[in-house]
């Protein structure tokens, strides 16, 4: 595929995603006004409404988060390009084994015996040495980065924990500032209620505060993660990066 057809597929996928969300979250609404504007229904099961709306409106800004994370690395793949022509962060995830192997203690490449017992420092050697002979040849491959491994939402997306994986990936991060508060005020929010430190239910004043953030910022990162895509931002050269797209384009209009 084309640089312009995997675009047109990525955006199709951030899209649907947002939308089910939206529309997921639409219909609890429905359902709680239904209920709001009887009579019978007391504030204590209102209470309990916009207590599920807090919960749900929370897991889908995690999973929709770690979705077009996890889509934007599918995407690099598809794209073949050389290890080495990805920015740094980019290519760090790809070498999270080698990594792995550089700092794991119980890896001893040297096979020369010590006089009394194993020598640390010989062997911290040996993984350095190991891990510079292998580099050049692995850094030619074609790119292949694990997206599980790369976007771990480590069980709670705090602002700073997407600011962290956006940074892994070479994203502008600057756009989970303006709503860091929020995006931390409601995660204490969903712990408290699923982890029994809190009976009061949010106003729905504070629900609809919390939705307009989190739908705010889920597309700023679809729109950063799309931008980046179509600019090949993930690349280490500006230049190569737009002679590669100018090329798809030509392919495309040559095509038509």
């Amino acid at each position: 595929m084309s640089h312009n057809d995997l675009l047109s597929a990525l955006s199709d996928e951030l899209d649907d995603a947002y939308a089910v969300k939206v529309e997921e979250i639409q219909k609890l609404e429905n359902f709680a006004s239904l209920h709001q504007s009887d009579r019978n229904t007391d504030e204590i099961a209102l209470g309990i409404f916009r207590k599920a709306q807090i919960m749900l409106l929370y897991a889908h800004f995690e999973g929709f988060c770690k979705f077009v994370l996890q889509c934007y690395v599918i995407y690099i793949n598809k794209e073949c390009v050389s290890i080495q022509d990805l920015k740094h962060g980019l290519l760090a995830s790809c070498l999270e084994g080698a990594f792995n192997k550089l700092t794991d203690s119980q890896h001893k490449p040297v096979k020369i015996k010590a006089e009394l017992k194993d020598d640390k420092v010989l062997q911290v050697l040996g993984r350095r040495r190991e891990f510079l002979c292998a580099y050049n040849d692995t850094v030619k491959d074609i790119a292949s980065i694990n997206e599980d491994l790369c976007v771990d939402t480590e069980s709670n997306l705090w602002a700073h924990t997407l600011k962290k994986l956006m940074y892994k990936l070479e994203l502008t991060y600057d756009i989970v500032a303006e709503f860091q508060g929020d995006v931390n005020s409601l995660l204490h929010l969903r712990n408290a209620y699923a982890h029994g430190g809190r009976d009061k239910p949010p106003t729905e004043q504070e629900y609809t505060d919390y939705k307009k953030t989190v739908f705010m910022l889920m597309k700023r990162l679809r729109d950063e993660i799309q931008s980046s895509f179509s600019n090949r931002a993930y690349l280490t050269s500006p230049s190569y990066a737009s002679a590669v797209v100018e090329t798809s384009s030509e392919f495309v209009r040559a095509g038509e």
